[in-house]
């Protein structure tokens, strides 16, 4: 199943998205746009969608989805940039496609693991991992987003972040963990935007492009932690 993170309109040559959680409807022959700034309307016209003076670009929609060992060449695509250019990742060779294949089937068996698309591309994946490999730790996930280059700031890695919690939350998992390289102000303001809170700071863990990088670990607690938890779930593919 396919589920609506956002529409692409444009007007007077610029390109706007509206928000993840906005609603688009077509009903009648009409476009009709459900926003936090009201609703807007408008009629369907030679294939594109126009609301007012406001022309729809196709696609209508960005779709998220689980993740298949058919993304993997994509995903890779995505990756590629961070490994080679960042420090973001600490990983110093960009893995194989079938590397990425065998990834996605591992965690699968265990976590959710989403794509983003547009236009049928993939543009962002979202994944969560075990924090530690022991069983007292079952309640607890570290998570994982990348975005292709170029288009951060549109809503897609909060909307795959959204969905996560969404799922992690019917595995009974009560803490998401995030372990950021340090310095990365952007990607601390975006876990601190959607409540993660910083918890603990290393020096100089690891070394690529030339230097000692830092990392900090973020904390979101997303259920009670007060008494015994549910078990915890493995994921089961539901969306």
């Amino acid at each position: 199943m396919a589920e609506i993170i956002g529409v692409r309109f444009k007007s007077v040559g610029k390109v706007y998205y509206f928000d993840p959680g906005d609603l688009m409807i077509e009903k009648g022959g009409h476009v009709i746009v459900e926003t936090a700034r009201g609703v807007e309307c408008g009629e369907v016209a030679m294939g594109n969608r126009t609301i007012g003076d406001k022309e729809v670009v196709k696609p209508l929609k960005k779709v998220m989805r689980i993740a298949t060992p058919e993304d993997a060449f994509a995903i890779q695509n995505i990756y590629r940039y961070y490994v080679d250019n960042t420090a973001i990742t600490f990983e110093l060779e960009v893995p194989s496609v079938k590397e990425f294949q065998e990834r996605i089937t591992k965690t699968l068996e265990r976590y959710p693991y989403l794509v983003a698309e547009e236009e049928g591309e993939v543009i962002a994946y979202a994944y969560a991992g075990i924090f530690y490999d022991r069983r007292a730790y079952d309640w607890s996930a570290e998570m994982s987003v990348y975005v292709q280059r170029g288009i951060h700031g549109k809503g897609v890695g909060t909307a795959l972040y959204e969905k996560m919690e969404e799922l992690l939350k019917k595995q009974n998992i009560v803490n998401l963990f995030a372990c950021i390289t340090h310095p990365n102000a952007e990607s601390e303001a975006f876990h601190a935007a959607r409540g993660y809170e910083k918890k603990a700071h290393f020096e100089q863990c690891g070394y690529k492009l030339g230097k000692w990088w830092d990392i900090v670990w973020m904390q979101k607690v997303i259920a009670s932690n007060e008494g015994t938890p549910e078990p915890f779930q493995r994921f089961t593919g539901g969306f």
